[in-house]
């Protein structure tokens, strides 16, 4: 499948995302409020991370420390950065899976994102998420790929957990399709490549009409961000949220407030617009 987008949808949803930021402070309105109004008094809040040491006892515990104030689950990111080299090996990734549960109890939600640097065929991931089910897997990500319906058609048939992907998509064309599969559990949608809070907004409501779960890509910036956050709080899809665990000068410094969970819980965002405000400085800063 060959998928249609690139820097074109990057900068239409750069732009949608603006706009409806501008008509939310020019009524004095917030995007939620513009998008209908909360339908969650809060979501829960989930680390989403990437695994960085290559020792599994000690990995364990920095997250477990990352989730120390609350947050109620964590999603981890294989085979991408730092020393843990998850996603290579069956016994590896399966003892990693039975050590972080040990540390973090039985309670808290445990998401893994296989993501692009490594892919398990088939038989891989039938094998590796039937072992991790045994410690409480919430959702498996990607774990083909980001677009293989035929594989995940028969993955799905041989495991319990749910499978999410979609993030690559760039249009609601895309999600149409994907939904239409039949193959995916968990749709996660990334207003910043997706046309925007328009584009959300209308594949929320094909998530919904075909009785799925969406989850907002909310990675790359507090603009990002607070515009997954109104959606995701407008719409009866969504069943938590993501947050980075560590400081980043997109998140944290870019806006005047960064956006926190508290107590483990996201709160519906208020304010007009967004309800942020960009620093200009940092954004000279950066642009030097």
């Amino acid at each position: 499948m060959v998928r249609v987008g690139g820097i074109a949808s990057f900068a239409i949803s750069a732009l949608d995302i603006a706009v409806w930021d501008l008509r939310g402070k020019a009524v004095g309105r917030s995007v939620l409020e513009l998008l209908g109004g909360a339908v969650h008094p809060r979501l829960p809040a989930v680390c989403s991370c990437h695994a960085f040491l290559a020792e599994l006892d000690a990995l364990a515990e920095q997250m477990a420390g990352w989730l120390a104030g609350g947050l109620q689950g964590i999603k981890i990111g294989f085979g991408k950065r730092g020393d843990a080299r998850l996603g290579y090996d069956h016994d590896r990734d399966v003892a990693f899976m039975r050590t972080l549960r040990r540390a973090l109890g039985p309670d808290k939600m445990i998401m893994i994102d296989v993501g692009n640097a490594n892919r398990w065929d088939l038989a891989a991931a039938a094998a590796r998420v039937t072992a991790m089910e045994e410690y409480g897997l919430h959702w498996i990500e990607e774990p083909l790929g980001g677009d293989d319906p035929d594989g995940y058609r028969d993955l799905r048939s041989r495991i319990r957990t749910p499978v999410a992907y979609g993030e690559r998509e760039w249009n609601v064309r895309g999600y149409q399709r994907l939904l239409e599969t039949g193959t995916v559990d968990v749709v996660g949608v990334d207003p910043g490549r997706a046309e925007g809070i328009t584009g959300f907004r209308k594949v929320c409501e094909l998530v919904e009409q075909h009785r799925r779960a969406a989850n907002a890509h909310a990675w790359s910036s507090a603009i990002v961000t607070a515009a997954s956050l109104a959606v995701s709080f407008s719409s009866p899809i969504f069943r938590l949220f993501e947050v980075k665990p560590l400081p980043t000068p997109m998140q944290d410094d870019l806006v005047v407030s960064p956006i926190a969970a508290a107590g483990g819980w996201m709160a519906p965002p208020g304010g007009p617009g967004l309800g942020i405000e960009v620093r200009d400085d940092v954004v000279e800063r950066y642009r030097a």
